[in-house]
Formats: C-alpha cells, sequence, structure tokens
C-alpha cells in the first residue's frame, strides 16, 4: 500500500522541481535567485528523493531484495545534498544556473551509484 500512496508526494515535489527550474531559468540572467525559489527547487527535490527512497524499501520489503533497501538508504542521504546546496546559493546569493547545476549534480551522482550498489548487491 505505501508503494502507491508515495507516488502522490512524488509527482507534486516533480511538478514544484519543474516550477522552480522554470523560475530559475528565468531569474537566471537577471540577477539573483530569489530564496524563495531555490528553496522550492531544494525541497521538491529532497522531497522527490525520499519518495523514491520508500518506493525503493516497499518494493525491497514485497521482494526480499537487499539492492532495494541499500538504494534507499543511499537515496535518503542523497537527500541532503539540495538542501545543502540551497543553504550555500542562498548564503552567496548565487544564481539561478548554480543552483540548477547543484541539484542536477545530485541527480547525476545517483545513477554511478545505483550502478555500483546493484554490483554490490550481486543484484539480489
Amino acid at each position: 500500500m505505501a508503494w502507491v500512496q508515495i507516488h502522490l508526494p512524488l509527482m507534486m515535489s516533480l511538478t514544484a522541481l519543474g516550477i522552480g527550474v522554470e523560475h530559475a531559468i528565468a531569474e537566471a540572467v537577471a540577477h539573483s535567485l530569489d530564496p524563495f525559489v531555490v528553496w522550492v527547487l531544494a525541497g521538491s527535490m529532497a522531497t522527490a528523493l525520499v519518495s523514491i527512497a520508500v518506493t525503493d524499501f516497499a518494493t525491497a520489503r514485497v521482494v526480499k531484495e537487499n539492492a532495494g533497501l541499500r538504494r534507499g538508504i543511499l537515496r535518503l542521504g542523497f537527500a541532503i545534498l539540495p538542501l545543502i546546496g540551497a543553504t550555500s546559493i542562498v548564503l552567496i546569493e548565487g544564481t539561478g544556473l548554480a543552483a540548477i547545476a547543484i541539484l542536477a549534480f545530485g541527480i547525476l551522482i545517483q545513477v554511478p551509484i545505483g550502478h555500483f550498489v546493484l554490483e554490490w548487491c550481486g543484484r539480489k
């Protein structure tokens, strides 16, 4: 049941992330990014990662898979990165492109780590 219910916060966070990216791009050319937009980007990214981690936990419990548990734990750990990045952007009054770059790095780094976890667990 958790697998089904967790998709609502996931979809809401992905929608908020898209809106935040749109505002960040629009404001990137003119001046520094509004702190509210930075926190929308970071909060929606963190919420999406937590939602995906809960989905991994629920799936791993059903199919009795160790890799799903480890992937979920790593995603919970990575959910902190956007919040740290947002804090640094707000403190240094960074641009929208810096915010998007930090979020993109947070997304892209998960691909090799997810692959490593699957290899580490022997895909079981």
